[in-house]
């Protein structure tokens, strides 16, 4: 249990978090006029945070530990600063999908489509993936 004033704060911060994350993705889900574009979008934002803040905790936590090893080391710490790009790169879509709302209202509609946004989406993961695998062969070479 956590024994210090700042331990029981960044716990609670991260029970709120979780609670906050998962009426999101509730309301969301269960209310089907509100399954925009812009809120799929805002879901997946919301899964790459609450994914993030489990690997930050994790590398909090088992920092220690996983240092024994540079592979170690990479494997736990790749995820901690990968999400956060994840995260930039799904504002860079949501603020290109919200620039087309606003100068092109007419054709929204076809110019944004929901194939066109899992692909965006997968774009942020599969650059990710590519980032991280890089970095981490040119450093285990």
């Amino acid at each position: 249990m956590p024994s210090s004033y700042v331990q029981w704060i960044v716990l609670a911060m991260v029970v709120i978090s979780l609670f906050g994350y998962g009426l999101l993705l509730m309301v969301i889900l269960t209310h089907r006029h509100l399954r925009t574009y812009t809120n799929r979008l805002i879901v997946a934002l919301s899964i790459s945070d609450v994914l993030n803040l489990i690997s930050t905790l994790l590398s909090a936590l088992l920092g220690p530990v996983a240092s024994s090893s540079e592979y170690n080391c990479l494997l736990m710490y790749a995820p901690a600063f990968g999400f956060p790009l994840i995260s930039m790169n799904l504002f860079t879509v949501i603020a290109v999908e919200r620039y087309i709302s606003v100068f092109y209202p007419l054709r929204y509609h076809q110019i944004v489509t929901w194939k066109r946004l899992i692909v965006a989406i997968t774009y942020t993961l599969l650059y990710l993936w590519h980032r991280t695998k890089s970095a981490t062969s040119a450093r285990l070479e």
